[in-house]
């Protein structure tokens, strides 16, 4: 059987996944819906090469997960993305 070794970068991500969902279900289910449907939505949109448009979706990622744990669910839904 072979194990699949993630690089350093997929290691992040999947960090950053883990803990975005601790901290969603803490809220409510639609937050933690609304978490995974966006990184799927990432999975499928951006390219795996793409280093600095992942780097920047970690900040983002980090970033978001700070307000997310001191706001509402319901007020995290609602601010706008800027991409």
């Amino acid at each position: 059987m072979k194990v699949k070794v993630h690089s350093g970068l997929q290691l992040q991500v999947l960090a950053l996944y883990k803990k975005v969902l601790q901290v969603a279900k803490r809220k409510d289910m639609d937050t933690l819906q609304y978490v995974r449907e966006r990184f799927r939505e990432n999975v499928t949109t951006v390219d795996r090469k793409d280093f600095a448009v992942i780097e920047y979706m970690l900040r983002k990622g980090e970033r978001d997960l700070k307000m997310l744990d001191r706001m509402k669910s319901v007020q995290f839904m609602n601010v706008p993305s800027q991409n």
